[in-house]
């Protein structure tokens, strides 16, 4: 390690953080359970590659789990570890364990597995140890999002946790089972159906007014598949919720025009109400894995381009996970004044990748438009999963631009605050939190 990167670890673990995309508990950002941090999905995607065919039922998806026998299935992982031992997710896993934990076995086995579980076991109030973690963490703020509002303001504000600030996130169209799941879901919890364009409408209204009334400030469009119409055609979007009326399967191009019609929606309360508005790019689903091709079509960025042309005084936070698409969101950024870019998504998380993702940006897209981390966890503890993935990238491409000559050390260490600390506040509006009893 050299003097230069010394000095950048060193500030790079002072400079207090805000994480800009979450999923963490409103209520106890802490993992509820010690398999929590064993089945958070972009780890088990790498067990089920390397073998592991017995999947635990998703709890983001509200699948009932009450019959599992978890300390068995956490010991079922660990042959399944040592195949993916090298990768940054599993090697992340490893350090928030070691970390958090305490635990310092060399490899993932049973034994490992039932270390974890009796040492978060000691960690019984878990609202208190969530503000521990953001307090080792060095982690002031995450924004965490939510998919509905179920709560009433007062309930809201005696519950959420003081370090969390809400964002919405509702992304419903991606294929009619998913709409159907969800159709079936709100009308479970809410009595309410929604099978027109007027019933979306009208529950997408309700829910982005009742989140910005709970401090919402930024929302989140997912616009995943590769799909989105480039205009609004009212006629095609009733055709769509005729088919789920009759249960009949969405095409794509019904799903690219329900896209546009949500999309539109949100652009228009984001731009009345000031809200900064993050676009999470990835592409096709693959049949049996959501979380695998990344690799953009053009003609999706093309479309992607038109809707930000369209609306030049809302602000947009992208998110974006495919390399190959870095040039055309570093040029959107380069040439929008309303156009920033933060982190890199969990497709990237290869520290080659980072590094190289990042350097590139920080020598192309001005270092006040960028947002330099988010981790898209489930659990607090896994904040510091990503953050132990960005960290060598984020100290080595900043270490590289100086080497190069580019600036020095100080300005490095000042640019390196903006990235991690002072945009993503300023970009998502974002207070200190509340110094309130937990």
């Amino acid at each position: 390690m050299t003097t230069t990167e010394k000095k950048l670890y060193d500030a790079f673990d002072s400079i207090p953080k805000i994480d800009v995309h979450t999923h963490l508990p409103l209520e106890t950002p802490a993992a509820h359970r010690a398999s929590d941090l064993v089945f958070y999905h972009m780890l088990f995607s790498e067990l089920r590659s390397a073998g592991m065919t017995e999947a635990p039922p998703d709890r983001r998806r509200d699948e009932d789990d009450s019959h599992v026998d978890w300390p068995a299935m956490m010991r079922k992982t660990a042959p399944y570890f040592q195949r993916t031992a090298n990768t940054a997710v599993c090697r992340a896993f490893v350090g928030l364990c070691r970390d958090l934990y305490g635990i310092t076995r060399p490899v993932v086995d049973e034994g490992f597995m039932d270390e974890l579980r009796a040492s978060y076991d000691q960690h019984a109030d878990r609202r208190a140890w969530s503000e521990q973690l953001f307090t080792q963490m060095n982690v002031e703020r995450a924004m965490a999002s939510m998919y509905g509002v179920p709560w009433k303001r007062k309930d809201y504000c005696d519950s959420l946790f003081p370090r969390l600030t809400v964002a919405i996130e509702r992304d419903p169209y991606h294929s009619s089972a998913s709409m159907a799941w969800i159709a079936r879901r709100m009308k479970e919890k809410y009595g309410f159906c929604i099978d027109t364009a007027d019933k979306a409408r009208e529950e997408t209204m309700t829910q982005l007014e009742r989140s910005f009334a709970l401090g919402a400030r930024t929302q989140l469009k997912w616009v995943s598949n590769g799909r989105i119409a480039r205009t609004v055609d009212p006629a095609k979007i009733d055709a769509a919720f005729r088919k789920i009326q009759i249960e009949e399967d969405w095409t794509p191009d019904d799903v690219a025009h329900l896209n546009a019609f949500d999309l539109q929606m949100r652009l228009e309360f984001a731009r009345e109400r000031g809200q900064t508005f993050q676009l999470f790019s990835m592409a096709l689903h693959l049949p049996g894995c959501a979380y695998t091709s990344s690799l953009t079509p053009q003609d999706f960025l093309i479309t992607i381009g038109e809707w930000i042309n369209r609306y030049p005084d809302v602000t947009f936070d992208i998110l974006n996970c495919d390399y190959t698409a870095e040039p055309f969101f570093t040029s959107i950024a380069r040439t929008h004044p309303n156009v920033n870019m933060s982190g890199v998504w969990w497709h990237g998380m290869s520290e080659g990748w980072l590094e190289d993702i990042i350097y590139r940006r920080i020598l192309a897209v001005p270092v006040w438009k960028q947002c330099g981390f988010f981790s898209d966890a489930y659990s607090a503890e896994w904040i510091w999963g990503k953050i132990l993935i960005v960290r060598q990238p984020m100290v080595r491409a900043f270490a590289r631009a100086i080497e190069n000559g580019y600036f020095g050390l100080e300005q490095a260490v000042e640019y390196m605050r903006m990235l991690l600390y002072d945009n993503p506040k300023r970009l998502h509006k974002l207070s200190a939190p509340e110094a309130r009893k937990v």
